[in-house]
């Protein structure tokens, strides 16, 4: 879909359909199960219901996307890899896939801080969180059979529980 005057705002949504969003302005996005999912571009991005998709969903910043948010409360789940890249995110709920991947901007320490009081969780790959986390609220960030990394500064006064069960926990500064 693509919405050239401003905002786009949908669910809830159901099929096994890969879903493409384009819009200037915000889009918003409530409860679906879908096929896949891919964000182009939109000034803001947000999940405000559970969202789950049979395959990857791809927020992607090569349209200058200037936010993710994931509220409190809410899930957003990916059958395959899970792709956030924005100038910022914030994720105050649940963020799962196969691997997911949080990068703010340019890549690896290139944009502004990950805000996160909320889970991030991959099944079968890692978790690679590529800027600066500050951990606003007590969360958890784990793989089950991958490794997580932290490629930049983690801070704040909050509690972060940090498990790759079957594989290797890295933090580097």
């Amino acid at each position: 879909a693509t919405n050239a005057a401003d905002a786009i705002d949908l669910g809830p949504l159901a099929g096994a359909h890969l879903l493409t969003l384009t819009a200037p302005g915000s889009i918003t996005l409530r409860d679906a199960n879908i096929g896949a999912l891919t964000i182009t571009d939109g000034d803001t991005v947000t999940f405000s219901g559970n969202f789950t998709t049979n395959g990857a969903i791809s927020v992607s910043t090569a349209a200058s996307i200037n936010l993710v948010v994931v509220n409190a409360g809410e899930t957003v789940t990916a059958g395959a890899a899970l792709t956030f890249d924005a100038t910022d995110i914030t994720v105050n709920g649940t963020v799962k896939g196969n691997s997911v991947t949080l990068t703010t901007s340019s890549g690896v320490g290139g944009g502004d801080a990950i805000l996160l009081s909320g889970n991030l969780n991959a099944a079968n790959g890692a978790v690679d969180v590529e800027d600066d986390l500050d951990v606003t609220g007590n969360s958890i960030v784990s793989s089950t059979n991958g490794n997580v990394t932290f490629s930049s500064d983690v801070f704040d006064a909050n509690n972060l529980t940090v498990n790759a069960v079957n594989g290797t926990a890295t933090f580097t500064t």
